[in-house]
């Protein structure tokens, strides 16, 4: 016993200065030594982790303890809720779930709320909205479920719009981006209008279903997530698209990866991301998205950004992804097949060899709200794992009613700021494409980018109560400018812009041209000297044949 208290001391209870979440109490020989208390240093949180556990094990219930310790120490969290049964932070927990499972650790508990903003995909909530332009074409990919050549196609266009300063904002400017690179092949060699339509057309799906929502203004302003203690939490019990719920989270994480500053190593994280059923986010994904993802974990602790994915089976994240958590929370894991009994065994391999526990059998059989944690030295080994009694949480272990929810959004000030949309996608702007005839048309009449119809017609269409005689003047007017313009586009422009790119393909083609450039420049300079020879010659080749 005195070894095992050495060690549960030595590596997972806080000493000195340092600061951490309480988790619960070590577990040995199968009994919880009340007089010792499990933590996780706050340091360790910005190194990653994985909470993972069959249905039912505790690993909800954990994750709301972490959260609660840290709005505690003043750390900011973001949690989506899948099931919408760990929202219960505004709300204080109920003594007679709490006290029993307390009183048996040795626990002090009280009831408690802690300070919650709570987001939806729909206006149920604080709307949690994105400007197109910044989510990345890489998870915009992975909401439309693009394959990789219509993935590089939408990377085109957002790589189009920046080097054109053109801001996407909702989805009726991405689908203006990607129509007109549709319509003008030439302005990026290689793309295919078969690949872009296809895009349009999930584009149009996913602008007309509820997750079309998600895109506009007023955006997201991360200081609204980042408030000190803060718990925020996506609601995503009303979603109906799995698919949608996790790359709503994802397109935050990336939104703070990209726009937060480099702090460097730090003692404690500025933020915590929880992302729930994180398999979600990988399943049929493109390798792209498990690279971003990585980048993102590799670099984002330097921004004080930790993120923690839930999941049943902690293989249902890529290998990469898993390489990089630092701390792992393992409840119960169940097995009824083969390959869940395999991931059985893979799991509980992962963890460092132990002196106390057979991981490899105690796995499948621990008790509800009881784990192996482990976590990184500071010198970033992985730690021999130690089972742990979960504490409970303070707050409301279920889901709390839609007045409790009502009042925590109220009380967070952000409704008003969300609620009213300034600029969103029109679902007339996602109707009826025009004939590709109209089309085509419209593209004959344009002149470098400006349009015939668009600038004769407003400068010269008839307006008001004019004259019949009048009216046909500015018609006709109007009729001649056009043929005039429509012919120099025929005659000059498009032959000229033709030449130019035809030139440009080969560097011996821009020689040639400057050869006979220099020639005709000779020629002309020189005519009357040249021409006199010519006579001559022309003469004496007269006088020769006559012999």
């Amino acid at each position: 016993m005195g070894d095992f208290e050495d060690f549960a001391k030595k590596n997972y209870s806080l000493a000195g200065a340092a600061e951490g979440t309480q988790a619960g109490r070590p577990v040995h020989a199968g009994k919880p030594l009340n007089s010792l208390t499990a933590s996780i240093p706050l340091s360790s949180f910005t190194r990653h982790g994985l909470v993972a556990g069959s249905t039912g094990t505790g690993k909800s219930r954990a994750v709301q303890k972490i959260i609660e310790e840290l709005s505690a120490a003043g750390i900011p969290t973001f949690l989506t809720d899948v099931k919408g049964d760990v929202s219960g932070f505004c709300v204080e927990g109920v003594p007679e779930r709490a006290e029993k499972r307390a009183r048996a650790l040795g626990y002090e508990w009280s009831p408690a709320e802690f300070p919650s903003a709570y987001w939806s995909l729909s206006n149920r909530f604080v709307p949690l909205r994105f400007r197109v332009g910044d989510v990345g074409a890489v998870l915009l990919s992975r909401l439309l479920a693009l394959n990789p050549v219509q993935e590089s196609h939408l990377n085109i266009a957002f790589i189009y719009a920046e080097q054109n300063a053109k801001d996407l904002v909702s989805l009726a400017d991405l689908k203006a981006e990607l129509e007109f690179l549709r319509d003008n092949p030439d302005e990026v060699s290689g793309t295919s209008p078969q690949a872009i339509n296809v895009i349009l057309r999930k584009l149009s799906e996913l602008a007309a279903g509820p997750a079309g929502k998600m895109f506009g203004e007023p955006a997201i302003d991360l200081k609204d997530v980042m408030a000190d203690a803060r718990v925020n939490v996506l609601h995503l019990a009303d979603a109906k698209d799995d698919n949608a719920s996790a790359v709503a989270a994802a397109f935050l994480l990336y939104k703070l990866f990209r726009d937060l500053p480099e702090i460097g190593e730090a003692a404690r994280p500025k933020m915590v991301f929880f992302i729930d059923e994180a398999h979600v986010l990988f399943k049929d994904a493109n390798k792209s998205v498990v690279d971003l993802v990585t980048t993102i974990l590799r670099r984002i602790r330097s921004k004080g950004v930790g993120i923690f994915f839930i999941t049943q089976d902690a293989l249902d994240l890529p290998s990469p992804i898993l390489k990089l958590l630092g701390t792992k929370i393992q409840f119960a894991m169940r097995a009824f097949t083969k390959k869940e009994l395999d991931d059985q065994k893979a799991v509980a391999d992962s963890f460092p060899k132990s002196d106390f526990y057979d991981v490899r059998e105690e796995v499948k059989a621990l008790p509800t709200g009881e784990s192996f944690i482990s976590i990184l030295s500071a010198g970033g080994e992985s730690l021999a794992p130690l089972r742990v009694a979960w504490f409970p949480p303070q707050s409301l272990m279920d889901a709390p009613d839609e007045k409790a929810l009502e009042a925590a959004v109220d009380r967070s000030g952000l409704r008003g700021r969300y609620a009213a949309v300034q600029k969103q996608f029109k679902l007339a702007e996602f109707g009826a494409r025009k004939p590709q005839e109209q089309k085509a048309k419209e593209a004959r009449e344009a002149v470098g980018g400006v349009s015939v119809k668009g600038r004769a017609e407003k400068a010269m269409a008839p307006k008001g109560r004019g004259s019949a005689a009048g009216k046909n003047i500015l018609r006709t007017l109007w009729v001649i400018l056009k043929s005039v313009e429509t012919f120099l586009y025929f005659v000059a422009y498009k032959p000229l812009k033709w030449f130019a790119r035809w030139l440009l393909k080969k560097p011996k083609r821009i020689a040639w041209l400057v050869f006979f450039v220099l020639l005709v420049i000779v020629a002309l300079r020189y005519w009357l000297e040249i021409s006199t020879v010519i006579k001559t010659v022309f003469g004496l080749l007269d006088k020769l044949a006559g012999r």
